[in-house]
């Protein structure tokens, strides 16, 4: 579910993405999902998207994100009913996870701003590759399924990405101290 203060809208980022319509507090919650939405998702591992048709794997891709190491969460053939599926990406987000089914307010949100979440925090396939369009000064240019490795990533956002993605930290061994990777078991 999507915060009633939050809206569809054209993004300049990439295709549709979602804005706040109303001011959002530091630490508001902006997106979590109940039970039952979990319930209409499709979980689908990578060997089976990377077997489908292009199209189909590249639409599905676009609203999907990752849930677990080589687990897909998203529609069943690649058509959205959620908004949130237009959460676009950026190098400096606004938003960030509160755990893997609920994501806060990072600081302050305008009205009008466009809500961001950086893929990093998700996403940890190592064929991942993402050309960024976010245009913050912080932009990292191609964004890489590696990139939660980075010390800068983990110093930003510290605890506040996925379960599997500080997960992955952990077991490569190289977490900040601002990742309680300890959290994370």
């Amino acid at each position: 579910m999507l915060n009633p203060k939050v809206e569809l809208k054209q993004s300049v980022i990439q295709g549709m993405g979602i804005f706040a319509r109303e001011f959002i507090k530091e630490g508001e919650i902006v997106w979590w999902e109940t039970p039952e939405e979990q319930a209409k998702r499709f979980i689908v591992t990578r060997e089976v998207v990377v077997s489908w048709p292009e199209e189909l794997q590249r639409k599905f891709l676009n609203y999907a994100y990752q849930i677990s190491e080589g687990i897909y969460y998203g529609p069943e053939n690649g058509v959205s009913n959620d908004p949130a599926d237009s959460t676009n990406h950026s190098c400096d987000p606004n938003t960030w996870f509160v755990d893997d089914n609920a994501m806060s307010a990072r600081r302050d949100i305008m009205p009008g701003e466009e809500i961001t979440y950086d893929y990093a925090m998700s996403e940890i396939e190592e064929d991942f590759i993402l050309v960024c369009g976010c245009g913050a000064a912080n932009c990292r240019g191609i964004i890489r399924g590696s990139d939660h490795l980075l010390p800068e990533v983990q110093e930003a956002y510290g605890s506040h990405m996925m379960q599997h993605t500080l997960h992955s930290i952990a077991a490569h061994g190289n977490a900040s101290k601002k990742v309680k990777v300890a959290n994370a078991e």
